[in-house]
């Protein structure tokens, strides 16, 4: 397509058939702007290449760079933003869609934001840990925090509670803080969460995915991912971060046999 070539092309030469592409698309969606419009059309072009590949592009630099007015400016943004054709190409088509595909989901709600209305989280994060075996030199939490043992099962229907309101597109995620899979009854959570079709990310730094807790808990195997979050390169560089004598070569043993497990299993 012509818009995808030019968008991917470095420079921002606007030809003849750039400008009758947009023009149609303008002259059609403002019919009380048309002289605005083509006084201004390689302006808007070019902001439109701009936004469509450098979305944190400031409203000075626009305003420097084309040497026009604020007044200008605003006329220029409406005609852009009221076209939803024009919108769909920044979007989509340029170098910067990775950014607005981001933003755009929690930028929807900013107007109910600034109402005070009460929206459902985009993403939910649940963190079902009762402790942590490390006390990590970066991590900013109590490191004496415990959760009391039968405070597991309960925070666990907790959070399957919450996942039970869960509507829309919300995404979840399980981490820590404390080590999740200090939580016994953690395989519970992710086979429920994964009733409700929900996609379940794991992140844990592993000390325990032991054989014996996977036996315990098989809803491990219906994580949608599991990422293991490594402290060091050998024995000497995990000690000094976690400050467990044992942790590296725990962490490794537990990661090759879940690996070979998961080969296994398929």
């Amino acid at each position: 397509m012509m818009i995808d070539r030019w968008l991917e092309n470095s420079s921002t030469e606007i030809n003849e058939d750039i400008k009758k592409y947009f023009l149609n698309i303008l002259l059609i969606e403002n019919e009380n702007n048309i002289n605005f419009i083509k006084n201004y059309l390689d302006v808007i072009i070019e902001i439109i290449y701009i936004f469509s590949n450098d979305p944190l592009e400031t409203q000075r630099k626009i305003i420097s760079k084309f040497n026009i007015d604020v007044i200008q400016l605003i006329q220029i943004n409406k005609i852009i933003s009221q076209s939803k054709i024009i919108q769909n190409i920044i979007t989509t088509k340029g170098s910067g869609k990775k950014y607005w595909n981001t933003i755009i989901p929690f930028a929807r709600h900013t107007s109910n934001v600034i109402k005070n209305i009460y929206n459902f989280p985009l993403r939910i994060a649940f963190f079902p840990g009762v402790s942590c075996m490390f006390y990590c030199g970066f991590c900013g939490r109590n490191q004496n925090a415990k959760y009391p043992s039968d405070s597991s099962k309960i925070g666990i229907e907790k959070l399957k509670s919450a996942i039970n309101e869960i509507e829309g597109n919300t995404a979840i995620s399980i981490s820590g803080g404390l080590e999740p899979l200090t939580n016994p009854h953690l395989g519970d959570l992710i086979t429920h969460a994964k009733s409700k079709n929900l996609q379940v990310p794991l992140i844990t730094n592993a000390y325990s995915l032991t054989e014996g807790y996977l036996e315990k808990n098989k809803g491990i195997w219906n994580l949608d991912s599991l990422r293991i979050s490594l402290y060091g390169i050998d024995e000497e560089s995990y000690e000094f971060v976690t400050r467990s004598k044992k942790s590296y070569n725990m962490v490794k043993k537990n990661t090759v046999n879940f690996l070979k497990k998961k080969k296994i299993l398929n």
